[in-house]
């Protein structure tokens, strides 16, 4: 008998052509959207999870954004690579590089007390956990920019399977975002 699993929530951005990110993994075509009167979401979403996956060009960019401090202290942080650091690597102490599987990951921070995970991406990390069947819910808002080419929703994975997620709800921003909020259904 396995252990239940925790949940796993994608809370991401994407152009209206699908992509997360420009090739080299940037986002500063988000930034005209930033607001201090509005987060979009964030803060209701960090309320729910205690942990966090990512890929490690996902980690590499969120280090480079904050370079002085690692922007989620408070939360324990996994980091799928095929690349592990030798000891000598300096981490931030909430940092785990993991070269499991996302079932194994999943059951690994289910053993550790975890309740409920957020996806931070990227693209190929998020495929790989759809392609296992283990994104729960899919927090997706879509910002009113076509890039033309970049790094894909779900990755450039081959052979992702027919997954059926029922909307939940939808809200819509002055500066013309539209958050999609669905959540896992049939298959």
């Amino acid at each position: 008998m396995h252990a239940p699993r925790i949940p796993v929530t994608y809370y991401v951005a994407a152009s209206l052509d699908g992509f997360i990110a420009t090739t080299d993994g940037g986002l500063d075509w988000l930034r005209i959207y930033e607001n201090e009167q509005e987060d979009y979401g964030y803060r209701e979403l960090l309320s729910r999870i205690d942990c966090l996956v990512m890929g490690h060009r996902t980690y590499r960019h969120c280090l480079s954004m904050s370079p002085a401090s690692w922007p989620y202290g408070g939360y324990s942080c996994r980091v799928l690579t095929s690349w592990l650091p030798n000891e000598n690597f300096n981490l931030p102490d909430s940092v785990t590089f993991t070269d499991q599987s996302p079932d194994d990951l999943l059951a690994t921070l289910s053993s550790q007390g975890h309740h409920h995970c957020w996806l931070v991406g990227g693209g190929e990390t998020a495929g790989a956990f759809l392609r296992a069947g283990l994104i729960d819910e899919i927090v997706l808002t879509l910002v009113p920019v076509a890039l033309g080419r970049g790094i894909p929703l779900f990755g450039n994975m081959p052979a992702l399977p027919t997954t059926g997620f029922n909307l939940k709800n939808t809200k819509s921003y002055p500066a013309g975002l539209v958050q999609m909020h669905y959540e896992k259904g049939r298959d």
